[in-house]
């Protein structure tokens, strides 16, 4: 089994321990923000952008990857997202999509629910997460 540990900062988000390396992706949750996002929740527009530009950055970086099973973090916002989903220890691709679509239809107008988290670099997070697991077929995410 592949597991890649992960570490996002304000400028980047690296994969560590790849075969070959480290690989940097140049997606960092801040920068993010800052360019995307000018309110308290991004606007689904806002969102769809955010989705294009980390998307094209996998896309960049994937020919270089192993295969990837998991992901594994000591990340506090990948803590957060296990614990708002009572998930143990570990979070599946299928949980952090539909954490994924619990915001969608916040920013679509429906009611935040009870406890989700909210804060912008949770959510972009989520983002990069969410993209992630789909682009890169990984099943999930352990934290420690």
């Amino acid at each position: 089994m592949n597991n890649v540990s992960i570490k996002f900062t304000e400028n980047s988000t690296i994969l560590l321990n790849c075969v070959g390396g480290n690989i940097t992706l140049n997606i960092g949750y801040q920068t993010l923000i800052n360019k995307y996002i000018k309110a308290s929740l991004p606007t689904p527009y806002e969102t769809e952008n955010i989705i294009m530009i980390i998307e094209d950055e996998i896309a960049r970086v994937a020919v270089t990857l192993p295969t990837i099973n998991k992901l594994v973090s000591d990340d506090s916002h990948l803590k957060e997202m296990i614990n708002y989903l009572h998930s143990g220890n570990s979070i599946t691709t299928t949980q952090v999509e539909l954490l994924f679509n619990q915001f969608a239809d916040v920013i679509s107008g429906s009611p935040m629910p009870v406890n989700l988290p909210n804060t912008l670099s949770f959510i972009v997070i989520l983002i990069i997460v969410r993209e992630l697991l789909h682009h890169l077929n990984i099943e999930g995410v352990e934290v420690f």
